[in-house]
């Protein structure tokens, strides 16, 4: 399934690449030094820890897998950056987003709605009676439904500050902002709801935090009157159906239970941590999580090593499958897409830009106590999320350069 998701993705990004206005959209990338030294790097590494004879990885078939589930990562990247080359194509991008989490969001539900204690037919082994939308992990569902929330407030901050400035009853019907809106306030609703029903305490705690952000960025945009208004009042709403159905959920007592799981994580880190520190450079190689964990098991830990297949630290993991030779060439060749990302936001388009950064902080806070981005899905939407930020940078870099040109020809013809 990885490979043929790999393949898929690599025919997507070459269907781009075959016309004209692609290529000339990959010629704007500004793929420096530092993300192609760091992504090449970190290739090289995951292919060499699988090699017959200089290998270090314990399961070098899964070194392989990982490493073809790279290059699509890579491929799918690269596509959603390519095509992500205009401000309507970066609306467009968000908009189906939301539209598909909230589609994706309505089939679970239905489904956890009907046999909440059921997964694809069969009984749950972990989070029987939490929402786990179609992921083993209720806490990776959390983090799915939190970025849907995150970018459903967005789109509805949108439409709130492009309402007319005149009285709401004097609106033509065809531009009432409700009538537009309302699939994005569904998938707001239905993504906080969900994320309560999942009962990730970690989720919860970043993704408000978040949402205030943005509805504080809202608020600094210059807005007026019932625009400057609107997003304080979407805030208090969404705080409130936070507290209402938190309860139904039993968020509450999730939290409760913090005391009882934390010594459990405890001794889940302390044997990641040994196994980092006899190969602290290289690693173990991808996958090498469960063999490692089957021999740690102890009469202290028999009872959690055999019933998890990750670690709940997403660094943590890293370090010990790739190294520090490894998390230091993909922390390189992320902070450099990061640094492209930041650098545009004032620029054009500085909404996209701030939504894609938030979405990216609630996914690596997250990876502190879970491993959502070690699921193929998760990953994979995160690549896409800032291949679209990074195409949304190129767009505002060219168009700095045109405003900048147009502003020396006035000059020259002023003078």
């Amino acid at each position: 399934m990885a490979l043929a998701a790999a393949l898929l993705h690599g025919c997507l990004l070459t269907f781009f690449l075959v016309g004209r206005q692609g290529q000339d959209a990959a010629t704007r990338l500004p793929l420096g030094r530092a993300v192609v030294a760091g992504f090449t790097l970190t290739v090289a590494l995951y292919a060499l820890s699988a090699a017959p004879a200089i290998g270090w990885a314990i399961e070098p078939g899964l070194a392989l897998v990982e490493t073809a589930k790279l290059l699509g990562l890579a491929c799918l990247f690269l596509a959603s950056a390519l095509w992500v080359n205009s401000r309507r194509r970066a609306r467009l991008f968000f908009v189906f987003v939301s539209r598909a989490g909230l589609a994706y969001l309505t089939l679970t539900l239905s489904l956890y709605a009907l046999a909440p204690t059921e997964l694809y037919g069969a009984a749950k082994f972990t989070a029987q009676s939490r929402f786990t939308a179609s992921f083993i992990s209720a806490n990776t569902a959390g983090a799915l439904c939190g970025c849907l929330a995150l970018i459903s407030l967005g789109l509805v901050l949108r439409r709130v500050q492009s309402l007319p400035d005149g009285p709401l009853e004097r609106t033509p019907v065809s531009r009432l902002w409700l009538l537009k809106a309302w699939p994005d306030v569904a998938t707001l609703l239905a993504a906080s709801s969900a994320l309560i029903l999942t009962g990730s305490r970690t989720a919860f705690l970043i993704a408000v935090p978040m949402a205030m952000l943005l509805l504080a960025h809202g608020l600094g945009r210059g807005a007026k009157g019932r625009r400057r208004l609107a997003p304080v009042v979407i805030g208090v709403l969404l705080l409130a159906l936070f507290t209402v159905v938190a309860d139904l959920g039993g968020l509450g007592r999730r939290f409760a239970r913090v005391a009882t799981d934390a010594p459990l994580r405890a001794e889940l880190f302390r044997v990641t941590w040994e196994a980092f520190m006899r190969s602290p450079l290289l690693g173990f190689g991808p996958g090498s999580f469960e063999p490692l964990a089957r021999a740690a098991v102890s009469e202290n830990n028999i009872e959690l090593l055999p019933t998890v297949g990750a670690v709940h630290n997403l660094y943590l993991q890293w370090l010990m499958q790739a190294g520090i030779l490894g998390v230091a060439a993909m922390g390189l060749c992320l902070a450099a897409i990061g640094r492209e990302i930041v650098g545009a936001m004032r620029r054009w388009a500085g909404r996209w830009l701030v939504l894609i950064c938030l979405v990216s902080a609630m996914l690596l806070l997250h990876g502190c106590t879970d491993y959502a981005l070690e699921v193929p899905s998760i990953a994979a939407f995160w690549s896409m999320l800032l291949g679209a930020g990074l195409g949304i940078a190129a767009t505002a870099r060219a168009h700095a350069r045109r405003v900048r040109t147009r502003r020396r020809r006035r000059a020259k013809e002023a003078s």
